[in-house]
């Protein structure tokens, strides 16, 4: 039933999931995987009163040790409570350190703008289980988030060592040596469009590249392709605009531009956007 139940979950039917567990525990009670499994089917179903009263009876029952502490964080962070899920997700960890728990710490401490505590966890991590290739990509994400380039280069390096057709890490490796003015940040991202021809973020980081080298035909061809697959995408059509303003094309420029202001979602380079506006007299 608990085996049943975990493939609900995956399934998504939360209320399915439930079923399983209440049956295993009619069964066994007290059955520790059972009495998880309920938790995390109530979670899946949106029921976070009964999630929270079935958590913190499992938690008396196990002395609150660190799947108690997971599954409260996992609640906390339903809840929209990042720093309240980082806090016991790190008390899960220091009682029992497990990928489960670092990943989710790192996951709750960039949500609630604590990156550098989640990347200092998912390293203490490593430095226990240094073949973690899922937290070695969870290093190597954070460093990057938080401009530590040296360290971001390294961990997507051994990364691609370990997995040579990881087109996500030659990309984002190619993100990093294009920060660091590194000659090798055009082939690299050559690499990841190669590995992953429909992927829009490799196709913006090799057209965005291309552009900035000087070759404005080839890039402007290649940041439309990846606009075409991502037109949500703010950043790619800013870096498109860019591309056709200096190949230019000023009133598909400024068409651009006004989409990628105009957008909603994240938007790393805003600020290069809205001088690009002025440069553009929009």
């Amino acid at each position: 039933l608990v085996a049943v139940g975990a493939l609900q979950l995956f399934a998504g039917d939360g209320g399915g999931a439930a079923a399983s567990a209440e049956k295993a525990l009619s069964v066994r009670p007290g059955h520790l995987a059972a009495a998880t499994l309920q938790v995390e089917a109530e979670l899946a179903a949106g029921a976070l009163e009964r999630a929270e009263a079935l958590q913190a009876a499992f938690a008396r029952r196990t002395g609150n040790g660190a799947e108690a502490r997971r599954l409260a964080g996992d609640i906390a962070m339903r809840r929209g409570q990042p720093g309240v899920a980082l806090a016991a997700y790190r008390a899960g960890f220091e009682r029992a350190p497990s990928s489960a728990l670092a990943l989710r710490a790192f996951a709750a401490a960039f949500k609630a703008g604590q990156g550098a505590e989640g990347v200092s966890l998912i390293e203490a991590w490593l430095s226990r289980q240094p073949d973690d290739l899922a937290a070695r990509a969870a290093l190597a994400e954070g460093s990057l988030r938080l401009d530590r380039l040296p360290a971001a280069k390294a961990a997507y390096e051994l990364l691609l060592a370990r997995e040579p057709g990881n087109a996500n890490a030659a990309n984002n490796l190619a993100q990093v040596l294009l920060r660091q003015n590194d000659e090798r940040a055009l082939p690299m991202a050559e690499r990841a469009v190669s590995l992953a021809p429909d992927n829009p973020d490799a196709l913006d980081t090799l057209g965005w590249l291309r552009a900035r080298s000087g070759a404005l035909d080839v890039g402007v061809k290649t940041l439309r392709e990846a606009r075409q697959r991502a037109p949500e995408s703010r950043d790619i059509r800013y870096h498109l605009a860019w591309a056709l303003h200096r190949s230019g094309q000023r009133d598909a420029a400024r068409s651009e531009l006004a989409a990628a202001l105009g957008g909603r979602g994240p938007f790393d380079s805003e600020a290069e956007a809205r001088h690009l506006r002025r440069e553009l007299g929009v």
